[in-house]
């Protein structure tokens, strides 16, 4: 069975494009905002929230119905309009021109899915059915979420910086920079975050990266 493969994909200064701006397409716009992504959306008519988004210049909107010039330039494509045929159409137009679609509720036509996910600074949890049943990622997500809270954020940016630390020490070997990075993870560190501890968390951190 071919089953999709899952990654993180670095938008940052690439050009996507949503065709389509009602509701579904708002969500996918809004899943780009933090990506540093330069967002299209194209559409005849579009949701208040859209149009808010073009005002603020987050993203480009063009009020307008799709365009086979439109992909040009490209790397994602979302075609995500309230009409089937037209959906088929840009998903088929962008898969001849080599440009990675998704085709929202028509996986035979997406090149790949977008997970049911949430996001915690730079932690992110997914899960995909690899377009099979959303509803079920968007269940087990939503259990999921509820153990993660927004310390995890912070979290994260502290293992970040101290990782960043320990691999510039020339004095380490590389297994002992792993072995270090996990100790740090088994630490108490998230206990006394979660009760409000940062500078004891912060010590901790420290008297680890002097050993």
């Amino acid at each position: 069975m071919i089953e999709p493969y899952p990654l993180n994909l670095l938008l940052n200064n690439r050009a996507v494009a949503v065709i389509g701006g009602g509701g579904v397409a708002e969500r996918k716009v809004l899943s780009l905002l933090d990506t540093g992504a330069k967002i299209t959306v194209i559409a005849p008519k579009a949701t208040k929230r859209i149009k808010s988004l073009a005002a603020k210049k987050k993203i480009v909107l063009n009020l307008r119905n799709f365009v086979h010039d439109d992909l040009k330039g490209k790397l994602l494509i979302f075609a995500a309009t309230n009409s089937d045929e037209v959906n088929k159409q840009v998903a088929r137009l962008a898969q001849k021109r080599g440009i990675l679609v998704n085709c929202v509720d028509d996986p035979e036509e997406c090149d790949f899915f977008v997970p049911s996910f949430f996001r915690r600074g730079s932690f992110v949890l997914a899960l995909s059915t690899g377009g099979k049943v959303p509803a079920l990622s968007k269940k087990i997500r939503r259990d999921i979420e509820l153990s993660y809270g927004a310390i995890f954020a912070e979290y994260v940016k502290l293992l970040a910086k101290a990782r960043s630390t320990i691999y510039r020490k020339a004095s380490l070997s590389f297994q002992k920079k792993r072995d270090l990075i996990e100790k740090l993870i088994e630490s108490d560190i998230l206990s006394l975050l979660k009760k409000g501890k940062k500078k004891e968390a912060s010590k901790l951190i420290q008297e680890f990266l002097k050993g």
